[in-house]
């Protein structure tokens, strides 16, 4: 089992490293790389707890429960996700803005000559890219509330697993 999740990690990280580089152009590449690395950073930077807030006092008022029964963990990830698909999309919507009006006026041959490195770059930022959305998949695993213990530490045994988890939560506070 422990040799699977860590084959499964390394199989998404290649395969996303090798589909991106072989089907997106670089533009698009740095694109992506820069509205995720920025979103990360904003989400973390301004982390609003009022989304939580708001959906722990909804769910307890609707169920009937008191707040202290409610996994404090899941909801936080529920509002992170919001928060952080809300800030990609517009950083996305706002580069590609300024990529479409601002930078249309260079042309396409203009990068030719530096294609390898092109190349070389979309590979690292397409790795580091596969890192970050690994990262936050461990962290939406690892906010799901386990029953069994047990199966947790299984897969925490896993070097890779525990590699990534750890990133993940230095990178989503």
């Amino acid at each position: 089992m422990i040799l699977f999740i860590d084959i499964s990690i390394l199989l998404f990280i290649i395969g996303f490293m090798v589909n991106k580089t072989l089907n997106n152009d670089y533009k698009t590449e740095y694109l992506k790389f820069t509205s995720l690395i920025t979103s990360l950073i904003i989400t973390n930077i301004i982390n609003i707890n009022f989304l939580k807030y708001y959906i722990v006092q909804l769910t307890s008022n609707f169920f009937q429960i008191n707040k202290s029964q409610i996994d404090n963990e899941f909801f936080y990830m529920l509002s992170f996700l919001v928060q952080f698909s809300v800030i990609y999309f517009l950083i996305m919507l706002s580069i590609r803005y300024i990529k479409d009006t601002l930078l249309s006026q260079y042309s396409k041959n203009r990068f030719g000559s530096y294609y390898s490195i092109h190349k070389i770059v979309m590979i690292i930022f397409s790795f580091i890219r596969s890192v970050a959305i690994l990262s936050i998949l461990v962290f939406i695993l690892e906010s799901f509330p386990f029953d069994i213990k047990e199966s947790e530490n299984k897969i925490k045994i896993s070097k890779t697993y525990s590699l990534i988890s750890r990133l993940s939560n230095f990178i989503i506070k």
